[in-house]
C-alpha cells in the first residue's frame, strides 16, 4: 500500500506496469486545470489542446514500453460503429466540415481510453493521492468563485454563472464532479495512511460545491449513482468500515447544511443567476415539463433514420427559429440521447444507446471491488445527466471517463499467446501513429487558439470603430463631432488591416472548434457591413456560410452586396436560396421583399405578385369571436369553448383558470389543430372561468385577449 506499491494485485496472466506510467495518464487529467483568459473558447480549446497533447506524448512514449493492446470489447465495437456511423453520416449533412471537426473532439477520448489501458493507472496508491489533490483544488477554487467578491482567479477561468471552478459553466463542472466524487470516497474508505484525509477532504469540497452549483441533473445522478452502489452489493463493504462510512454521511450532511447555509457576497449572487431559489430548483426536480417543452419542438426537423448529420442539428434547427436568430454550430438539446436522434436519426440513436447499456451492463459484471464500485457510480451517474445535459466540449469529463471504461475492461481474460505475439507486434505502431496524430492535432488546435485571439482583437477594435462612428452621428458638438468623425475612419482602418492579415495567415487552414470560427465570422461580418467596408463584410459571410448554411444574417448581407454591386443574376440565387430555406416570412421579409421587386424589375410581374401573396396566409391574426361570448352567464357548463380559425399552419393552446387565480403557466390543451376545445363536465357551478388563446403560427404566435364566463348553477 505504500509508496507507488499498487493498490489492486494485477493479474498473473499481465506484467505489472512501471511505477512511473500513472504520472503519464495523471498529465492528461491536468487539462481541468486549463484555461486561457481573453478568448471566446478560453475553456474547450485550451482543454483539448492539452487532451490531445498529453494523451499524444504519452501514447509515444508507451509505445516503446513493454505493453500490448487489448482485445476489442463489445463496448468498444459499439463505440467504434457510433463514430463509423457518424463519419457517414457527413455524406448527406449539410456542413460536413462542422460534423468532422466536432468527430475530431471525440477523437481524442477515445484514443485517451487505449492510453490510460496501458498505463494502468488505477493500480498506483501514488495516483489517487495526487487525483484527490487535483479534485479538491478544482472544487476549492470553484466555492472560493461563490463566497469572495473579485476573486483573483474568476478573470482566468471565465465562464458564465458562478460556480463553475475551472470549467467555464457550472453544469460542466457539476458534471466533471459526479464522476469523480465516487471514486474520492472510495479511496478514503480504501486507503490505510494519513493521506486518505485528502481524498475526504476532496469529497466534503466536491459535495459542498455540488449543492451550491444547484445543478438538478448532477443531482439525480449522485443520488442514482449512490443507489447503483447499494443495490450491487456496495453496504456489505460499507459495513467492513463502518467507523469512515460513518464520518462520511456525517461530512456529506454538514456538507449539505452548511452549502445551504453560506450566504455569497452580494456581487456574487448576480453572478448565481436565475439559480437563486432553492424551492423552486427542488420543485422542478420532479417536474419534467420545462425541459419536455424544451424538446418537443425539436422533433420532426431531421429525416427519421439518418438524421441531420454529426454535429449538424443546429444548422437544420435554425430556420424554424421564429425571432430569425441563428442557432450555433455547438446548440445542442441537453439530452445526449435525443441529440443522437437529432444527429444520426434512429440509426444513430440505437448505437448510441447500445453503447451505453453496454457500459451499464459492464459496471454491473464489474461489481465486485470497491473501486469497480466507484466506477460503475460515475458511469451510472453520468447516464442520468445525459437525460438533461450533453458530455460535448466537456473535454476533462470526456477525458477522465475514458479512463473509467478502462479500469472496468482491465480485468478481461488473459490473451492467446498467438495473440500476444500479434499484439506485441502491432501495439508500437499503433500508440506510435495514433500519438503522432494527437500530437499533430493538438498543433492545430493551438492554431485555433491563435486564431481566437487575433480574432477577438479585431472584433474590439472594428466594435470601437462602430462606437465611435455612432456617437459621432449623434454628438450636439460640433467641435467634438469633428474629432470623432476624424478618429473613427483611422481605427477603421487598422481594423481593416489586421482582418486582412489574418485572412492571407493564419485563417487560411484551420480545423477545430467550426462553433468558435463562425461566431466570429458572423459578428465580424455584421461589423464590418455596420462600418462601410463591404469587401470584408462579404467574404466573412461566405466563410460563415460555409460553415453554417442556415446563417440568415450572412446570406442577407451576401444578397444585398450582390444587389447593390449589380450583379442580379447571382442575387437572384441567393435570394431564392434563403426564400426555400426560411419560407414566405412575412415578419422576416428580406428574401420575399427583394427577390418579388427584383423580378419586377426583368419584367416578371406574375412570380412577382405570387411571391407577394404566398406570405399572407402565415400572417398570424389575434385571437377573435369568441364563444361562449365575453362576460356570458351559462346555464350549465359549455361543451366546448371556440373562436375565429387563424392563419395556415397554426395550432392553439388554450389556457382556462378559475377567476382570482393567478394565470397558469401552462395550457390545459395543447396544440389543438382546430379553433376548439372541448370542455370537462368537472367545472364548478356559481363560478366566473379565464380563458384564453395562444395561436401558433410557422413564423409567430399571437396570445387572446382574456375572456370569460359564469357557470350558473342549474335547477334539480
Amino acid at each position: 500500500m505504500r509508496g507507488g506499491g499498487p493498490i489492486l494485485n494485477p493479474p498473473l496472466s499481465r506484467p505489472a506496469p512501471a511505477r512511473w506510467r500513472w504520472i503519464v495518464w495523471f498529465f492528461c487529467c491536468l487539462s481541468v486545470l486549463i484555461a486561457l483568459p481573453g478568448m471566446m473558447s478560453g475553456n474547450f480549446l485550451p482543454k483539448s489542446a492539452w487532451a490531445a497533447l498529453s494523451i499524444g506524448v504519452g501514447s509515444i512514449i508507451l509505445s516503446f514500453q513493454p505493453s500490448r493492446l487489448r482485445r476489442l470489447t463489445p463496448a468498444g465495437f459499439i463505440w467504434a460503429s457510433y463514430l463509423a456511423w457518424a463519419i457517414l453520416s457527413l455524406t448527406w449533412a449539410p456542413s460536413p466540415r462542422a460534423g468532422i471537426e466536432r468527430w475530431l473532439m471525440f477523437l481524442i477520448p477515445t484514443l485517451g481510453y487505449i492510453l490510460a489501458a496501458n498505463s494502468r493507472f488505477w493500480e498506483r496508491r501514488n495516483f489517487w493521492i495526487a487525483f484527490s489533490l487535483l479534485v479538491g483544488l478544482v472544487a476549492l477554487i470553484g466555492l472560493l468563485q461563490y463566497l469572495v467578491t473579485d476573486f483573483p482567479l474568476d478573470a482566468w477561468f471565465q465562464g458564465t454563472a458562478v460556480p463553475r471552478a475551472t470549467l467555464g459553466q457550472r453544469n460542466y463542472a457539476s458534471m466533471y464532479f459526479t464522476v469523480t466524487l465516487p471514486f474520492l470516497l472510495w479511496f478514503w474508505l480504501r486507503d490505510k495512511g494519513p493521506t486518505a484525509l485528502i481524498a475526504l477532504a476532496a469529497a466534503g469540497l466536491v459535495s459542498i460545491f455540488l449543492v451550491l452549483a444547484r445543478t438538478r441533473g448532477a443531482w439525480l445522478g449522485t443520488m442514482v449513482g449512490l443507489g447503483f452502489v447499494l443495490l450491487a452489493g456496495g453496504g456489505r463493504k460499507l459495513r467492513r468500515h463502518r467507523g469512515k462510512a460513518a464520518i462520511s454521511a456525517v461530512l456529506l450532511l454538514a456538507a449539505l447544511a452548511g452549502a445551504v447555509l453560506l450566504k455569497p457576497a452580494e456581487q456574487v449572487r448576480e453572478k448565481i443567476g436565475k439559480k437563486r431559489d432553492w424551492s423552486a430548483i427542488v420543485a422542478s426536480v420532479i417536474d419534467p415539463r420545462q425541459r419536455l417543452d424544451y424538446w418537443k419542438p425539436c422533433l420532426g426537423i431531421t429525416p427519421f433514420l439518418q438524421g441531420a448529420g454529426f454535429g449538424n442539428f443546429p444548422v437544420l434547427a435554425t430556420p424554424h427559429i421564429k425571432d430569425g436568430s441563428v442557432k450555433t454550430l455547438n446548440w445542442e438539446v441537453h439530452n445526449d440521447y435525443l441529440q443522437a436522434f437529432l444527429d444520426l436519426g434512429m440509426v444513430g440513436f440505437l448505437i448510441f444507446s447500445a453503447f451505453c447499456l453496454a457500459l451499464l451492463r459492464l459496471a454491473w459484471r464489474k461489481r465486485g471491488s470497491g473501486m469497480s464500485l466507484a466506477a460503475g457510480a460515475a458511469v451510472v451517474g453520468l447516464l442520468v445527466m445525459q437525460f438533461t445535459t450533453f458530455t460535448s466540449e466537456k473535454m476533462s469529463t470526456l477525458v477522465w471517463m475514458a479512463g473509467v471504461v478502462a479500469l472496468l475492461t482491465s480485468e478481461s481474460a488473459a490473451d492467446s499467446p498467438r495473440q500476444k505475439q500479434e499484439n506485441s507486434r502491432s501495439k508500437k505502431f499503433f500508440l506510435l501513429g495514433s500519438g503522432i496524430l494527437l500530437v499533430l492535432l493538438a498543433g492545430s488546435i493551438v492554431r485555433v487558439i491563435a486564431a481566437d485571439y487575433t480574432l477577438h482583437g479585431i472584433l474590439e477594435e472594428a466594435g470601437s470603430a462602430l462606437t465611435l462612428r455612432e456617437q459621432a452621428a449623434r454628438e450636439p458638438n460640433q467641435e467634438r463631432r469633428q474629432r470623432l468623425t476624424a478618429v473613427w475612419p483611422r481605427i477603421r482602418a487598422s481594423s481593416l488591416d489586421m482582418m486582412e492579415d489574418a485572412r492571407d495567415g493564419m485563417l487560411r487552414c484551420l480545423w477545430f472548434d467550426a462553433n468558435m470560427r463562425h461566431i466570429y465570422f458572423h459578428q465580424l461580418a455584421e461589423l464590418f457591413f455596420k462600418i462601410k467596408a463591404p469587401y470584408q463584410s462579404e467574404w466573412l459571410s461566405r466563410a460563415a456560410l460555409e460553415l453554417h448554411p442556415a446563417d440568415r444574417a450572412c446570406l442577407s448581407m451576401i444578397a444585398l452586396g450582390a444587389l447593390r454591386g449589380g450583379r442580379a443574376q447571382e442575387a437572384e440565387a441567393l435570394l431564392r436560396r434563403g426564400l426555400n430555406l426560411f419560407g414566405p416570412n412575412p415578419y422576416l421579409s428580406f428574401f420575399s421583399d427583394n427577390l418579388s421587386a427584383l423580378l419586377e424589375q426583368t419584367g416578371r410581374l406574375e412570380e412577382a405578385q405570387a411571391i407577394r401573396l404566398e406570405m399572407e396566409p402565415y400572417r398570424v391574426k389575434r385571437p377573435s369571436s369568441p364563444f361562449p361570448p365575453n362576460w356570458t352567464r351559462m346555464a350549465g357548463p359549455p361543451e366546448k369553448l371556440s373562436w375565429e380559425e387563424n392563419s395556415r399552419e397554426t395550432v392553439y393552446d388554450l389556457y382556462m383558470w378559475k377567476n382570482g387565480e393567478s394565470h397558469p403557466s401552462q395550457p390545459i390543451l395543447r396544440s389543438l389543430t382546430k379553433p376548439e376545445a372541448e370542455l370537462p363536465d368537472s367545472l364548478s357551478p356559481n363560478t366566473v372561468y379565464l380563458w384564453r388563446v395562444l395561436c401558433r403560427g410557422r413564423f409567430t404566435s399571437q396570445t387572446g385577449p382574456i375572456w370569460s364566463f359564469r357557470v350558473e348553477e342549474t335547477s334539480p
